[in-house]
């Protein structure tokens, strides 16, 4: 003899709750931001970069010294410099044929507290 198990589907129903409303450009913009942020601190290269420029005297360190120091080529700096410009941690100044680097003043806070632990 067999017995019939009613399905889930057939015990509960689903509850009724108000429809979800689409989420705002404003919302989705703060996300995407918020992402860009963690990836560009998730990477080693980039934390040694923010840590060489955040511990440099005059907070400021140029493309070239960031390379030799790192022994990584400048493309490879480009590369890992416009992730953390894109995320806002860091700013670009260009002097003639050199590029400077330097942490953003909004986030220089957050850094510090990167690198105090």
């Amino acid at each position: 003899m067999t017995s019939v198990i009613p399905s889930r589907a057939d015990s509960v129903s689903e509850p009724r709750f108000a429809p979800l409303k689409s989420v705002p450009r404003r919302i989705t913009d703060i996300a995407e931001n918020a992402s860009d942020f963690y990836k560009a601190l998730g990477d080693t290269t980039r934390l040694e970069i923010l840590y060489l420029i955040y511990t440099t005297k005059n907070a400021r360190v140029s493309a070239n010294a960031l390379a030799r120091t790192l022994k990584i080529s400048a493309p490879t700096v480009t590369h890992h410099m416009k992730k953390l410009i894109s995320a806002n941690l860091v700013t670009r100044e260009q002097c003639g044929k050199w590029a400077y680097f330097s942490i953003h003043a909004a986030h220089v806070d957050t850094v510090a507290e990167i690198f105090a632990r």
